[in-house]
C-alpha cells in the first residue's frame, strides 16, 4: 500500500512539472530548482509566479523546505513575484541561461513579509525632463500588474518628483482689451506652478498606462515632492542620471483585509 502511494505522488509530482512545459519549445527548456529563504535565513513555504512580462506566468509553490521547481524558457529575463512576501533590496529579474538543450539551474530566493508605509520600488519612472515613461518604467508597471494580481489586499503611495529640473520664476506677458484698446498684462509665473504641472502632466501620462494596463487607478494614492531643485545640473543626460535621485518613489502603504 505504501508502495502504491509513493508511486500515485511522484506521478502527481511529475505531473505538475511538465504541465509547465507547454510555454516552452524542444530545446528551449530549463528546469529551475529554487530555494527560498526569508530575511534571517529560514525557509518559506509560498507561492510564486515566474513572469516574462510576454507570457502567461508560471506558477509554483515552495514545500516547507523552502525549495521548488519550475519548467522556465531559455535565454529568457523572468521576474519572481511571491504571494505576501517581497524579495529583499528590491525587485531582482534574472536571465536564464541559454543551451540550445535541456538543462537545469539553480537559483537562492532571498525575502520578506510584506509590512505597511515601507518602500516597494525607488526609479527612473520617467525620461530625464519629460514626461514619457522610460523602459524600466515600462517594465516596472508591467511587473506590477502581475504582482497586484497576487497581492490585491494592498494599497500603494506613489511620490512623483522632477528632481532632474530646476525651475525659475518665469515673467510673461499678454495682450487683453481694456476700454476697446489693446494692453499688455504683465505676471509671473512661480517656479512652485510650474513644478506643479509639471508634476501633474507625469501623474497623467502614468494613470493613462495604468488604464492600458487595466491596473485600477484605486490600488495608488499620488504624492508629489514639491521642493524646488536649487541643484545646477550638468548638461550631460548620463551625468545626470547617475547624480540625481529615481523620479518616483512606491510605497506599500496600507494591507487591507478583503
Amino acid at each position: 500500500m505504501k508502495k502504491i502511494l509513493f508511486i500515485i505522488l511522484v506521478c502527481l509530482y511529475a505531473t505538475q512539472i511538465f504541465s509547465q512545459i507547454d510555454h516552452t519549445k524542444a530545446g528551449e527548456t530549463l528546469l529551475l530548482n529554487a530555494t527560498i529563504k526569508n530575511d534571517i535565513g529560514e525557509p518559506v513555504n509560498v507561492e510564486v509566479r515566474f513572469v516574462d512580462l510576454n507570457n502567461k506566468p508560471v506558477i509554483a509553490r515552495s514545500n516547507d523546505e523552502g525549495t521548488l521547481q519550475a519548467v522556465l524558457k531559455q535565454g529568457t529575463t523572468y521576474y519572481a513575484v511571491f504571494k505576501n512576501y517581497i524579495e529583499v533590496g528590491g525587485i531582482h529579474p534574472f536571465q536564464t541561461p541559454k543551451a540550445g538543450k535541456y538543462i537545469e539551474d539553480s537559483k537562492m530566493f532571498l525575502i520578506r513579509k510584506i509590512q505597511e508605509n515601507t518602500e516597494f520600488q525607488n526609479l527612473w519612472l520617467f525620461k530625464h525632463a519629460d514626461s514619457n515613461l522610460t523602459d524600466e518604467g515600462i517594465a516596472f508597471l508591467a511587473y506590477f500588474k502581475e504582482f497586484y494580481a497576487l497581492n490585491k489586499n494592498l494599497q500603494f503611495k506613489m511620490v512623483i518628483s522632477a528632481n532632474e529640473m530646476n525651475f525659475r520664476d518665469l515673467s510673461q506677458s499678454r495682450t487683453e482689451m481694456v476700454n476697446n484698446k489693446k494692453k499688455t498684462i504683465k505676471f509671473k509665473v512661480t517656479a512652485q506652478e510650474q513644478l506643479q504641472q509639471f508634476l501633474e502632466s507625469r501623474t497623467n501620462t502614468l494613470t493613462a498606462k495604468l488604464k492600458e494596463l487595466n491596473i485600477p487607478a484605486k490600488v495608488f494614492s499620488f504624492e508629489y515632492n514639491t521642493k524646488i531643485s536649487n541643484t545646477k545640473h550638468p548638461k550631460n543626460k548620463k551625468s545626470l542620471n547617475q547624480q540625481n535621485e529615481p523620479n518616483a518613489l512606491v510605497i506599500i502603504e496600507k494591507i487591507l483585509k478583503l
